[in-house]
């Protein structure tokens, strides 16, 4: 089994699992839990059907022989991190979306109670922008990695 397998299913199992979840009252924000599940189980069947239109064009075979000819590239062996950098972008809106819905529900908040909940709202903010940090980081450093790849694919096709 492929890493590329394990997470399709990853993506469809937790996708179907958090939609289950948000018609039981294990939850209280049903609808966000519903939309987060709708859009794993998307992505988990959008790249479980690219995987098998890649599958199914072309002779498996002749594919094979070319790739014992020719070594993959670093770009061609760590495809996954692009759907990763995709994901810690998406990441990134949703966090933000429910960072600008918590600090919306925050001022809506009676004075006192918005008094008693001040060191929550600083522990959030802290954590929202280290969170949005590392992600952003990290969406980089995948950039990074790929840039760099390309870079040696030009020099080695210039010598």
């Amino acid at each position: 089994m492929n890493d590329m397998s394990k997470t399709v299913k990853t993506f469809i199992v937790l996708g179907t699992l958090l939609i289950i979840v948000s018609f039981t009252d294990l939850v209280f924000e049903k609808s966000a839990f519903f939309s987060i599940g709708i859009i794993l189980l998307v992505i988990g069947i959008g790249i479980y059907f690219s995987k098998k239109s890649i599958d199914y064009f072309g002779d498996r075979k002749e594919r094979k022989k070319e790739v014992k000819e020719q070594p993959k590239t670093l770009s061609e062996k760590y495809d996954v991190l692009k759907i990763y950098s995709g994901l810690a972008i998406l990441l990134m809106i949703v966090v933000t979306g429910f960072y600008i819905y918590s600090l919306v529900q925050f001022s809506d908040l009676p004075k006192e109670m918005r008094k008693m909940l001040e060191n929550g709202m600083i522990t959030t903010t802290v954590s929202y922008f280290i969170s949005m940090f590392s992600l952003y980081c990290l969406t980089k450093i995948i950039d990074f990695l790929f840039d760099l790849d390309n870079q040696d694919k030009i020099s080695s096709e210039k010598e």
